[in-house]
């Protein structure tokens, strides 16, 4: 980081309410290393988490420990829509075609458990995202974590896709196009 660059950074952070320790060049040109205290480096990440900061900054607090700003997270659903469109799509197929086969293997699987007629349970693919829903809100009840937030909203959003994509074939199927 050039001094002109290191000058730029000391007037942004006397106009913040930051009473910073100096500041110098770390290893990296592209880092830039303060010392401060707990409060400081608190109001620091509001500051970044605001994108009033522009450059990526190192914290060092008081007693040694480095910390680094977090950038700025996903939604929940945005992540969810991330994963439902993208890899888990790429994956596994559309939900409708995925979760329909899961439909089928459950309820096979349940109708010879319990020695019932063959076609006895209805599961439909909707069911077998409402069971994966039960199925994260279960291990919740023991534990929060943001990844089973992320599948609880990806679940629901399968539900909706799959309506919407029933919906399109059974349009096309009209129209007499084949898929």
């Amino acid at each position: 980081m050039s001094p002109e660059q290191l000058r730029t950074v000391e007037e942004f952070l006397k106009g913040k309410d930051i009473s910073y320790g100096p500041i110098q060049e770390a290893p990296d040109d592209d880092e830039v290393v303060f010392f401060m205290s707990d409060r400081e480096v608190e109001a620091l990440d509001r500051l970044i988490k605001k994108r009033e900061a522009s450059r990526k900054a190192h914290v060092v607090k008081m007693f040694g420990d480095v910390v680094e700003p977090a950038p700025k997270k996903q939604t929940i659903s945005e992540e969810a829509e991330e994963a439902v469109n993208g890899a888990r799509q790429r994956d596994y197929g559309h939900p409708l075609d995925n979760h329909a086969c899961t439909a089928r293997i459950w309820a096979a699987w349940l109708e010879r458990r319990f020695r019932l007629p063959e076609g006895t349970l209805p599961i439909t693919p909707e069911d077998v995202c409402d069971l994966n829903i039960l199925q994260k809100e279960s291990r919740e009840a023991n534990r929060r974590t943001r990844d089973t937030g992320v599948d609880v909203v990806g679940y629901s959003r399968n539900k909706e896709m799959i309506g919407e994509e029933r919906d399109r074939r059974l349009f096309k199927e009209q129209l007499g196009e084949a898929e």
